[in-house]
């Protein structure tokens, strides 16, 4: 319905990229890698990442990827 608007699509991205940012962003302005990556996986297991991103959706994967692995640490590392 919407492929035809090339407007309607990115304003489609910009607002789903904003929730995603704004819901993995604690009140003190920490992100939080762990929420965003459960919110990419979200939309991928449902189809819509790729539908709503298209080529890009693989860069947000692979972003969400690099926090996981920065943010988890072996035990006993600062």
């Amino acid at each position: 319905m919407l492929k035809d608007n090339p407007d309607a699509i990115k304003q489609l991205r910009a607002g789903a990229l904003d929730y995603m940012i704004r819901e993995s962003t604690d009140a003190s302005g920490n992100f939080k890698t762990g929420k965003f990556t459960k919110l990419i996986n979200n939309l991928d297991v449902n189809k819509k990442l790729t539908a709503l991103f298209g080529e890009d959706a693989q860069s947000l994967k692979d972003l969400a990827h690099v926090g996981k692995l920065t943010e988890a640490m072996p035990r006993g590392h600062f």
